[in-house]
Parts: structure tokens; C-alpha cells; sequence
């Protein structure tokens, strides 16, 4: 009897033991095909917004434009400078986009590898994704300033109102952590935030336009970076960009109430002698 009883003890116990592995088993592929339907949602995040994330479509060879800064100390309180890009897809992103303007969409872009999702939820026509920026292999972990070691952030976020030479607002952070939410249909992203030491950097798009058949771009794209520190003042940006025969391109940049930054004299596809006439360089 007491054999009996030890026995199916421990059959009841083996019944437990598999019953656990088969749970875990269940859970890592449920794990496994969430991680497979992140990458998949934002390999097509990335193809309906490569116009604006990566470089402009093929029929852009190369454009010109003059980026204008509101500054005291240029004359007449505006700095001009002249941008030529003779090649869109190996142009600097501050050149190819007529702002600073580097986050978490551009680095998702360029390096979808590092980028690991850990939930999705879908609801009202809306996709929200939490996910972790990854570090690349080999990357620096840390930087030491006088004598102080600080950690290196896998996301490295810049953003301001500039391009070169002066800037209006210009702030350089980075965070591991972000959430992302998403239109459904468009796949197109709405929001997203980033948490980075001391605070978060929000960006919101809206005003989308259609560039090719499932191709878009956002005409307004707001960014702020919020602080925890009561002594740190928030930055805010409010953008807006235009489109010129497909080129996505920066036009103009309210800061703290006032136009700072703005865009003119665009061309796009201008021939090699219109370029010698003009006395462009490449």
C-alpha cells in the first residue's frame, strides 16, 4: 500500500514535470513567432517609408536647395548656405534631408538586426510595439570624460535646427527602450518614444502623402525631448517638409515661437552644364 502510494506519487510528479516542459515548450514558440511577426511588421514598416528613411526614389539624381538659419551673427541676422547632393543615397542623412535629424525610425532603417520586438497589440486600426535597440557587435560601451567612465547608449538620437556650421536648438542623446505605435493599414508610424537618461524623446507624423503606391511620407513631423531635470528646459520641434518631384526635403522649423530654419531655391535633377553655369561644386 505504502508502495502504492509512493508510486503514484511519483507518477503524479513526472505528470507535473512534463506538463511544465510542455508550457515552456508552448510559451518559446509563441515567443518565437511574435519575434517572427515583429520583424516581418517592421520589414514593411521600413519598404513604405524608405523615401524618407533611406533615400529618395532612383528618378532623384541629384538636387540642390539653399538651407537658411536665423542667426544674429550672420549678416543680416541669416546664415545661407548653399547644399548640393550629386549622389541621394550616399549623402550624408544631414544633406539628403536639409535638417539633423537622426532616431529611431532612421536607425530601424539602416539596422533592422538591432532591433528586437518584445510585445505587439493591435487594436482600433493601430499597431503598438515595444521594442529594444540592440548594440552593434563590436561597439563601444563606454566614453570617459575627465577621468569618468559613462555608458554608451545602443540608439544614438540627434536632432536640431541645422545642418552644418550653426544649429538653433540641438540636442544628442540615446536610449535602449522605445514603443512605437503604427497605422495598420499604411504602416506608417504615428508615434514613438524613446527613453533616454533623464527624460524621453517624442516624435509625432501626420500629414502623409503618397509618393508611389504604397509609398509614403510625412509632411509635419513634431519632436521633443522631455527632461526630468525641473533646471533642464524641454527642446520642442515643429517641422515641415515638402515633396519636389518625389525628393522628400526639409522646408521650414518652428522653435520656441519663432521660424528658425527654412528651405528654398530647391532643384532637383539639374544637368551637369547647369551646374558648371551656376558654379555649384559636387
Amino acid at each position: 500500500m505504502i508502495w502504492t502510494k509512493t508510486k503514484t506519487a511519483i507518477v503524479a510528479g513526472a505528470a507535473v514535470i512534463l506538463s511544465a516542459g510542455s508550457f515552456t515548450a508552448v510559451e518559446t514558440v509563441a515567443h518565437s513567432r511574435s519575434a517572427e511577426h515583429g520583424k516581418l511588421i517592421l520589414n514593411k514598416v521600413v519598404a513604405a517609408n524608405r523615401f524618407w528613411l533611406l533615400a529618395p526614389p532612383d528618378t532623384v539624381t541629384n538636387y540642390s536647395y539653399v538651407f537658411h538659419l536665423s542667426w544674429d551673427k550672420a549678416p543680416g541676422g541669416v546664415l545661407q548656405t548653399p547644399v548640393h547632393v550629386g549622389n541621394p543615397s550616399k549623402a550624408s542623412s544631414r544633406e539628403r534631408q536639409g535638417i539633423t535629424y537622426s532616431s529611431l525610425l532612421q536607425h530601424l532603417a539602416r539596422n533592422p538586426e538591432q532591433v528586437r520586438v518584445h510585445s505587439i497589440k493591435e487594436e482600433n486600426g493601430k499597431i503598438r510595439m515595444a521594442l529594444e535597440v540592440l548594440r552593434a557587435s563590436g561597439a563601444r560601451t563606454t566614453y570617459v570624460v575627465d577621468g569618468k567612465s559613462y555608458p554608451i547608449p545602443p540608439l544614438g538620437i540627434e536632432c536640431g535646427n541645422g545642418t552644418s556650421g550653426g544649429w538653433r536648438g540641438l540636442f544628442t542623446t540615446g536610449g535602449t527602450n522605445a514603443e512605437l505605435v503604427l497605422d495598420a493599414e499604411k504602416m506608417v508610424p504615428l508615434n514613438s518614444v524613446v527613453k533616454v537618461s533623464g527624460g524621453t524623446v517624442e516624435e509625432s507624423f501626420s500629414d502623409y502623402t503618397e509618393v508611389n503606391p504604397g509609398n509614403y511620407v510625412p509632411l509635419s513631423v513634431t519632436v521633443k525631448y522631455a527632461r526630468l531635470r525641473r533646471d533642464w528646459r524641454d527642446m520642442e520641434f515643429a517641422w515641415k517638409f515638402k515633396l519636389h518631384d518625389g525628393l522628400w526635403l526639409f522646408d521650414e522649423s518652428q522653435y520656441r515661437g519663432e521660424k528658425v530654419a527654412w528651405t528654398d531655391q530647391v532643384v532637383v535633377n539639374q544637368s551637369v552644364e547647369s551646374q558648371a553655369g551656376q558654379g555649384v561644386i559636387q
